[in-house]
């Protein structure tokens, strides 16, 4: 999520603004005056506070037990979270007085704030750029508690599959999950009985090629770095990297008369062969 993040925001830099112009220097020099890194950490310990209040409350509505495991594991990666996201948001800001304001600028900024921070914060409108950069991070916060929470059940459970047969969920249905090695070798990774994915202990997630799905004497194969999929993105788009199998509470096979389609943490649809 964090890496998804960082590239989105490095796609809205303009082309060719990092130029000599621009007064970066100085607006890290005018930042360390006022102390900017400071008001930051205290907004990032506010929220991680309010959040550290409502572990209970958090937990519960993501369907967690209040358990002192959950508990240990929400706090932390909520850490995790504040110091990765205190230190974007204050690069965040940074880039914001630097593009929008000319070095003159800045330097008459660094002149009043030498004499009064306060007068400087108001003058360049400090607050409302950081409640403006504030909104934008509830949203970051909220899907990472999300995301948070998917890896917890994975953590917590053993990793199941969810099979739809003409829209309707079943355990009645024949169907193997056959993992294909680069050793020239194969394993059944399908408990019949549970649906649970089982592999051996200390299995080499590196060995893994790609993934039959059998079922009624058809055969449809899911490879690790699907083809269609852009080279620079294949780990995380891959269907049956490690972490798909230790991070996931879940994966979904949806057959029809039409297609088949497998989720983990992308979906790949392939059309139904006639038989």
């Amino acid at each position: 999520m964090k890496k998804i993040i960082q590239l989105l925001l490095l796609l809205f830099i303009p082309f060719g603004t990092y130029s000599q112009d621009i007064p970066i220097k100085e607006t890290k020099v005018l930042f360390e005056i006022i102390n900017c890194k400071e008001l930051v950490n205290t907004l990032f310990d506010s929220i991680k506070s309010n959040l550290i209040n409502n572990t209970k409350n958090i937990l519960e509505e993501e369907g967690l037990e209040n358990n002192k495991k959950n508990i240990q594991y929400y706090h932390n990666h909520l850490n995790e979270d504040i110091l990765y996201y205190s230190d974007l948001f204050y690069k965040e800001l940074l880039e914001a007085y630097y593009f929008k304001n000319s070095k003159d600028e800045i330097l008459e900024y660094i002149k009043i704030a030498k004499k009064q921070k306060k007068n400087v914060l108001l003058k360049i409108g400090m607050h409302e750029e950081v409640r403006i950069l504030e909104n934008s991070y509830k949203k970051y916060f909220s899907n990472e508690i999300e995301f948070m929470a998917r890896k917890l059940k994975g953590v917590n459970g053993k990793l199941k599959l969810i099979l739809y047969v003409n829209n309707k969920i079943t355990m009645d249905y024949e169907i193997d999950l056959v993992l294909n090695l680069k050793t020239d070798s194969s394993i059944n990774i399908l408990n019949k009985k549970t649906h649970e994915i089982l592999l051996p202990v200390n299995f080499n997630y590196d060995l893994i090629e790609s993934l039959s799905i059998k079922f009624n004497n058809e055969e449809y194969n899911i490879d690790k770095y699907p083809s269609f999929f852009p080279e620079n993105l294949k780990e995380l788009s891959s269907p049956l990297t490690k972490y798909n199998f230790v991070e996931l509470p879940k994966w979904i096979i949806q057959i029809t008369d039409e297609q088949v389609s497998f989720e983990s943490r992308v979906e790949i649809r392939l059309k139904r062969k006639k038989c």
